[in-house]
């Protein structure tokens, strides 16, 4: 699942993904990768769930373009 949207005149993009069990996410800001990560299997299903069952992708995806817009990343 991606995202692209454009913050501070730069486009971003986020990619999520569930891969071998692995939850991975990739956060960029025009060329430049801003973080990569991976965890472990389930754990964002469960911030999912505790967020009222939304799709997992969607929650990573959410969280990852708050933390560019807000300057975490």
């Amino acid at each position: 699942m991606e995202r692209v949207f454009e913050h501070d005149g730069d486009l971003c993009r986020i990619e999520a993904r569930l891969d071998a069990g692995i939850w991975h996410v990739r956060a960029m800001r025009g060329e430049a990768i801003l973080c990569q990560a991976g965890r472990v299997p389930m754990t964002y299903r469960r911030d999912a769930e505790a967020l009222g069952g939304l799709d997992p992708l969607e929650v990573m995806l959410d969280a990852y373009e708050a933390r560019i817009r807000s300057g975490d990343l």
